[in-house]
């Protein structure tokens, strides 16, 4: 068996794939999961057990979706991204039955490198940034920035983190950039100083 043919997607006979659907190599779509028309998936991807990829849906490299997570038409999911067990990606703020909303090109994203806990909602038009944690059961109402650390409903601004998702500590205050350092590598990065200061308190 060449390379080629042994990373060739691994679908689940009981999955629900609809049309036009692009799975790239090595990408693995578990039981019972659901990928709607047009949606795009990378490679090396894990679709788990009861998942919901919505129609047009495009997902990057490399991303685990656990077991029932939901992610809906209008967001865009980056390379690296994990979304836990149970969360939901929604897109419509005023949901009626029989109203179906009008995208007309929005969409929004959760960046690469980001990870969103267990249960947790992003509710519509919200952009998760890159390196970015979402709590567990957090229910996001708004932006969260490049490595913000949010939980809680609503979800508020708690710190920030590392690119190995270990808490990051204030080294140094600027005019206009606040520098800060992982306690567990060591890495230094640096955040806008006007998004330091919504840290809840």
């Amino acid at each position: 068996m060449d390379k080629k043919h042994s990373e060739k997607p691994v679908i689940h006979s009981t999955a629900l794939i609809g049309k036009n659907v692009k799975i790239e190599n090595a990408t693995v779509v578990w039981a019972f999961a659901q990928i709607g028309d047009s949606a795009i998936i990378g490679e090396k991807c894990v679709i788990g057990n009861g998942c919901y990829v919505d129609k047009t849906v495009r997902i990057g490299n490399n991303v685990k979706i656990m077991n029932k997570a939901q992610v809906f038409r209008g967001c865009s999911v980056g390379d690296n991204v994990f979304i836990g067990p149970g969360a939901v990606i929604a897109n419509d703020k005023a949901p009626r039955a029989g109203k179906t909303r009008q995208f007309n090109g929005a969409e929004w994203k959760i960046a690469q490198h980001a990870s969103i806990g267990a249960n947790a909602t992003i509710l519509p038009d919200a952009n998760i940034g890159s390196n970015a944690m979402v709590g567990a059961g957090a229910v996001v109402t708004a932006d969260v920035p490049d490595n913000g650390l949010v939980y809680g409903n609503p979800a508020k601004l708690h710190g920030f983190v590392c690119e190995c998702g270990e808490k990051a500590v204030l080294e140094k205050q600027e005019k206009s950039r606040c520098m800060l350092k992982c306690r567990r590598c060591g890495r230094q990065f640096s955040v806008k100083r006007t998004e330091f200061d919504k840290i809840e308190k």
